[in-house]
This record gives structure tokens, C-alpha cells and sequence, in this order.
């Protein structure tokens, strides 16, 4: 039989396993966030109108992030799409704003709240325009039918998928 010493060494093994992957994701989740708070209050102070490309690096970096991040929780990725929403508003980057909302929404939708998402959906929408990026257009399409699936309304589903079908340009390109 293993010993109690054995046993308790093992066991501790794997705790710390699990105490250093909550810790790593805590830290890297509070760097994000005090990336995005100091870059707020830079941008606030008026100081982002002299580096746009900096701040345009940031918010595209931060959707990225959001995107593509599987260690970020919902409600991070919530929070920090609204950030870049913000910055990006400062910029008067309308793309962005919308790519932010769309991407905030599907957190949201997530999180249990798909009203919520739904009103940044609309929003987005009214905001796309023809410059936006059309991969922009389908996340928003994708995001109403996983919204609307959310809140059991399936005829609205298959309107927004013709209205995404009818749009949809196979010579689109990536911009």
C-alpha cells in the first residue's frame, strides 16, 4: 500500500498543476485588463488623437484576442470588446465599432443574455457600411441566427440566412 507521505506528494502534484494554469490565466486575463485601462485613460486624455495607428493596433489586436482566445471567460471578452468598442469610437473607426459590438454580442448571447446581444446586433447592423470588411456582414448575419436560436425564434432565423445568402459575393476578398 502507498504510504500517506506518497499519496499526499501526489496529490499535491496535481494541485499544483491547477493552481499554476488558474494562475497563469488569472494574470494574463488582469495584464489584458490593465493593457486596456491604461490605454482608456491614455486615449481619454486625448493623447491616443496623436497615435491612431497605435490605438487602431490595439483594438485590432484586442478582437483578435477575443476571437480567438479560448482561456479569456465570456464575461472578459465582454468587457474587453466594449473597450475596444470605446477606443475605437475615440478613433472614429466604424468598422471596429461594429466588429466590437458583434463580437460583444456573442458573449453576451452566451452569457445568457441575448436580448442584450440582440440590441448590439441591431446596432451594428444599422452601423455596417459598404467600406466595413463583408467577413464583418456574415459574423453579423451568424451572430443574429445564433441570437435569434437562443430566443426559439426560428422564422427570423431563416430571414436573416436568405438575407446573408442573397448578400454573399464569392468574389468578396479579404481587405
Amino acid at each position: 500500500t502507498p504510504s500517506l507521505r506518497h499519496l499526499l506528494k501526489n496529490q499535491y502534484v496535481g494541485h499544483v498543476d491547477k493552481i499554476l494554469t488558474g494562475c497563469m490565466i488569472f494574470f494574463m486575463q488582469l495584464k489584458v485588463s490593465l493593457y486596456a485601462g491604461v490605454f482608456l485613460i491614455i486615449s481619454f486624455k486625448g493623447q491616443a488623437q496623436t497615435t491612431p495607428n497605435v490605438s487602431k493596433q490595439w483594438v485590432d489586436s484586442v478582437l483578435l484576442l477575443i476571437r480567438n482566445s479560448h482561456d479569456l471567460d465570456l464575461n472578459t471578452k465582454s468587457l474587453l470588446a466594449d473597450s475596444a468598442f470605446q477606443v475605437a469610437v475615440i478613433q472614429k473607426d466604424t468598422c471596429n465599432q461594429v466588429y466590437a459590438r458583434i463580437l460583444q454580442a456573442w458573449s453576451l448571447d452566451k452569457l445568457g443574455m441575448p436580448d442584450s446581444a440582440l440590441i448590439q446586433l441591431y446596432w451594428a447592423n444599422q452601423m455596417f457600411t459598404g467600406p466595413c470588411d463583408s467577413l464583418i456582414l456574415m459574423a453579423l448575419y451568424a451572430n443574429l441566427t445564433s441570437v435569434y436560436l437562443s430566443l426559439n425564434e426560428l422564422t427570423r432565423i431563416d430571414s436573416v440566412s436568405r438575407i446573408a445568402m442573397d448578400q454573399w459575393n464569392p468574389a468578396w476578398k479579404d481587405k
